[in-house]
């Protein structure tokens, strides 16, 4: 932007050499342009421009201002625009007035304690201004929530963090205890209680989701009082896996032949479209979207349908040809549930099949710890 502050005339009238002569011995002119016989435009600095004004009309021309430049007339334009000033003020104004404000709690390492306790809490018991003594805050919700150990209380921008860390209770003291359930389908072989009331002996056949200890024991008293369930149980588990095997069956492949089409689209309308045309009798469909606005402003969206030529046939195999590898994937399928912790104890393996269809069934029984609470087998 020019620093110097200059007014764009332009002079119309006859005979401008002697004024312009004189003009120049009296005041500095810039850029004059003679755009015609009695036309003429140039720039005088915006401190003369009153002065200049009068010895041209004084002269007999027409005088026209056409603009002006530099920081001082921006000042004065900018000036007279009372609207913006106006509405830069208001601005303002309602930025320092909502800037001590705070719009927003966040409770961060709240577990066991409500986070929207502690937010209700803190709106209804101090001011949300940044003026706000973070330490009342801190003190006041340690004296309410009794689970918080410590708490630190911070202002960041418009928010108030708000960071717990809570007390770590023993079970004993918490109170809620949860009865232990099995996890697993199996049978008890061993079962060492140590607090609670047991449900199942051994011998007994369980289903995931069975209930094997409560949580309370009978005194000798008679009364019914909660513990925390202890029990080592262990049990026999079946893994089982399967495959199955068709000595006839009707495979379908693709013969390596497609076909592609490309469509471009423009907000879902398509604009462009190849005339590929599909002539496969029998065949699979992969459709792929590419975006092609990385260096273009306009969402075009470039779309590739291939069709690929498919035919089938039927495939013969007898089972005996592959019941080793059968009995193998059965086993592999059975070991996806096995734990590290098992001990294998046996394994089996069952044949079913007729009319061309064979199923294998491997049955792997493994010794396992079981028991959890009910969340975890869920």
């Amino acid at each position: 932007m020019r620093l110097k502050n200059r007014t764009l005339l332009q002079i119309k009238g006859l005979n401008q050499e002697r004024t312009l002569s004189k003009l120049c011995k009296q005041y500095k002119v810039y850029n004059c342009k003679r755009l015609s016989k009695n036309l003429s435009q140039f720039e005088v600095d915006s401190a003369c421009e009153k002065q200049i004004k009068s010895l041209l009309l004084a002269g007999g021309f027409e005088v026209t201002v056409l603009g002006s430049s530099g920081l001082l007339n921006k000042a004065k334009l900018f000036a007279k625009s009372y609207g913006i000033l106006s509405a830069l003020v208001v601005v303002i104004c309602i930025y320092f007035l909502q800037f001590n404000c705070i719009y927003s709690i966040k409770v961060q390492g709240a577990n066991n304690v409500s986070k929207t306790e502690i937010v209700q809490f803190v709106q209804q018991n101090f001011s949300l201004n940044k003026s706000i003594k973070t330490a009342d805050v801190e003190a006041a919700l340690k004296k309410e929530f009794y689970r918080i150990s410590s708490v630190s209380v911070a202002v960041v921008g418009q928010s108030l963090v708000v960071f717990v860390n809570e007390k770590i209770l023993p079970s004993e003291m918490d109170g809620n205890f949860s009865p232990i359930y099995s996890q697993v389908d199996g049978r008890i072989t061993q079962l060492q209680l140590v607090n609670g009331t047991a449900l199942v002996k051994e011998g007994d056949i369980v289903r995931r989701g069975d209930m094997l200890v409560l949580p309370y024991i009978i005194d000798s008293q008679g009364q019914k009082r909660e513990c925390l369930p202890q029990a080592q149980i262990k049990a026999d588990v079946w893994l089982t896996g399967q495959s199955e095997h068709y000595e006839n069956f009707y495979q379908t492949y693709r013969t390596g032949k497609k076909i592609v089409q490309n469509t471009v689209s423009l907000f879902g309308l398509p604009i462009y479209t190849n005339n590929a045309q599909n002539t496969f009798k029998s065949f699979q469909t992969e459709t792929k979207s590419v975006l092609l606005s990385k260096n273009n402003i306009l969402p075009l969206v470039l779309t590739l349908t291939t069709y690929f030529e498919t035919q089938t046939r039927l495939v013969s195999q007898n089972f005996d040809d592959v019941r080793t590898q059968k009995i193998e994937q059965a086993k592999q399928n059975a070991l996806i549930y096995f734990d590290k912790q098992d001990i294998i104890k046996s394994e089996d393996v069952v044949v079913q099949g007729g009319g061309g269809v064979y199923e294998v069934r491997y049955i792997i029984t493994v010794e396992r710890f079981i028991g959890a609470e009910y969340e975890d087998i869920l």
